[in-house]
């Protein structure tokens, strides 16, 4: 590919991406991310023919993104077997991430989306496996496989909580929320 069709197909990505998260997934059109993306929408088609290859690039593109975030923490010893630091460090961007909104939104959008798509539904469940990976990583053997799957739940489900309640109105924000699992996984830790 050139340069030229590099920048493009980049450009309409960064473009759904942007119209996914702020929009919805009912706007996610080729119209729609053509028109967000500053181009027409027949230079759109060249690249994603079909609506369906637009949300599969859609989604790889946002977990990329994802995983950028992750990368800068990733530790070889894992948060469980690290210093204070590094752990407080993981503990302020998953508090980040889950109180991202548009984050949460695009996920949801992709995981609906993907009930009625065979393809990104694998791409959906390869990501899941990703982001399983790197949580495994982040946290070390210190911790169990179920405490990984405890933390992933815990994280999907903060994020929603976000998503639904007003600022303000809770006593129990979600920096405190994860801190407190991290306590938890602990406990858990020394009882295996």
């Amino acid at each position: 590919m050139s340069h030229d069709q590099i920048s493009a197909r980049d450009q309409i990505l960064s473009a759904a991406v942007q119209v996914l998260q702020e929009e919805g997934p009912a706007k996610l059109t080729q119209t729609r991310v053509a028109k967000a993306a500053g181009l027409r929408q027949g230079h759109l088609t060249y690249y994603f023919p079909r609506k369906a290859d637009l949300w599969i690039a859609t989604a790889a593109r946002a977990h990329d993104e994802m995983e950028g975030q992750y990368a800068a923490l990733a530790t070889s010893t894992g948060v469980g077997e690290s210093n204070t630091e590094v752990r407080s460090r993981l503990i302020s961007l998953l508090t980040e991430i889950v109180r991202n909104h548009q984050r949460t939104r695009l996920l949801l959008s992709l995981a609906l989306q993907a009930q009625e798509d065979p393809e990104l539904l694998a791409l959906c469940r390869e990501n899941v496996k990703r982001s399983r990976g790197f949580l495994r990583s982040a946290l070390g053997a210190h911790y169990s496989p179920l405490a990984v799957e405890l933390t992933m739940a815990t994280l999907w489900g903060l994020g929603m909580r976000e998503l639904v309640t007003e600022t303000g109105q809770d006593d129990c924000d979600t920096l405190n929320l994860i801190e407190n699992l991290f306590v938890l996984l602990d406990k858990m830790s020394t009882m295996d």
